[in-house]
């Protein structure tokens, strides 16, 4: 049994009605049987989260033959639930890039007590520039700084309130980098500087260092796929690659619930999108999630791109316009057009192998 052999195509005016008593039962009303009935989830009567899975999957399932048979549909999965931690109109990205010219404001000024975890990846080599932090100056003796980047000899420079005498090996690549408080840890590499008291005057930037107010020539090449920033243990900026619905890329705060944008010239580099899917799936709908207008002209543009992909029956309905004041003809009649979808591949299927090879040249005696 597929997914299509589970589809409703004949909903009735009484099982609408049948709904529509219990409903006005309530729970502590009904009986037993009728308890059962509901907690199943499958009244024909209403239309609800395990239609939307069923015809979903159904959806899935055609795009998925259409795509093998090498047709294009314009099917787009929905986007059910956000799980990445940003708000709707936002798609999380795998990095944020930049070319050198880019960079982020974080308006936190660091001391001895800041925390950053930062996932990176370094893409230029042959000149120093930083990565994060901020600093008033320049030296081996004690001054403001709470830094991390590259040096002129490409080893890892660690400032923690005077510029590194021990600089770790580097090479250009994909680094975890936790620089916390007097501790960094790389990729399992340490770097300890004695505790110390100090607070930088300026903020920190990310994909760059603040040297005194400017990045001067400390931003470089290097894709940024996360970062935290925390004070004393306590975070204060969970920063995520993101797309705006325009467009527009930074990265989001989801403890500030805002968007960072750059601070420098020329533009970022949005890497792919992704879906963080987290315990859950979020293109299954739950009997918690209430859908959206977009969500809805999805789904119903999903039916007619389907629809539109190969000649339909003269019987197969038309394409709903809208789910709003869905009845249960238009409910029919979105999972008829499926299973007509379906007949007609199979029968497309079974034609070739008659016209084909397979058959040519045979003759009946």
């Amino acid at each position: 049994m597929s997914i299509i052999d589970e589809l409703i195509t004949d909903r009735t005016q009484s099982d609408v009605t049948h709904w529509q008593e219990l409903h006005d039962k309530g729970w502590a009303g009904m009986t037993d049987d009728e308890k059962a009935e509901w907690n199943t989830a499958a009244m024909k009567g209403a239309y609800n989260y395990t239609d939307l899975n069923r015809v979903i999957a159904a959806m899935d399932y055609l795009d998925e033959v259409f795509t093998r048979y090498g047709y294009e549909t314009g099917y787009r999965k929905i986007f059910v639930r956000n799980t990445s931690g940003l708000p709707d109109g936002y798609t999380k990205l795998e990095y944020l890039q930049s070319s050198g010219t880019q960079y982020i404001d974080t308006g936190v000024y660091p001391n001895q007590d800041t925390r950053v975890v930062c996932d990176v990846e370094l893409l230029e080599s042959g000149r120093a520039y930083g990565i994060f932090g901020s600093r008033i100056g320049y030296g081996n003796t004690a001054f403001d700084v709470f830094a991390f980047g590259l040096n002129s000899t490409q080893d890892f420079q660690d400032d923690y309130n005077k510029q590194s005498n021990a600089p770790l090996a580097s090479s250009i690549s994909k680094f975890l980098i936790d620089k916390n408080k007097n501790l960094t840890v790389i990729n399992g590499v340490e770097s300890i500087f004695s505790q110390s008291t100090f607070s930088v005057q300026y903020p920190m930037y990310l994909f760059g260092v603040n040297t005194s107010g400017t990045p001067n020539n400390q931003l470089g090449d290097l894709r940024v796929f996360s970062c935290q920033i925390y004070d004393n243990g306590t975070i204060v900026h969970n920063f995520v690659p993101c797309k705006d619905k325009n467009g527009l890329i930074g990265l989001y705060d989801t403890v500030e619930q805002r968007v960072y944008l750059n601070a420098g010239t020329g533009s970022f580099v949005a890497g792919p999108e992704t879906v963080d899917t987290g315990s859950s799936t979020p293109y299954t709908w739950t009997e918690s999630d209430v859908p959206t207008a977009s969500q809805m002209s999805q789904y119903i543009a999903n039916i007619n791109a389907l629809r539109g992909t190969i000649a339909v029956l003269s019987t197969t309905p038309a394409t709903p316009k809208s789910m709003e004041l869905l009845d249960y003809i238009k409910a029919n009649d979105i999972e008829k057009i499926l299973v007509d979808i379906n007949q007609l591949i199979i029968n497309m299927a079974a034609a070739w192998f008659y016209s084909g090879e397979v058959y040519s040249g045979e003759v009946d005696t």
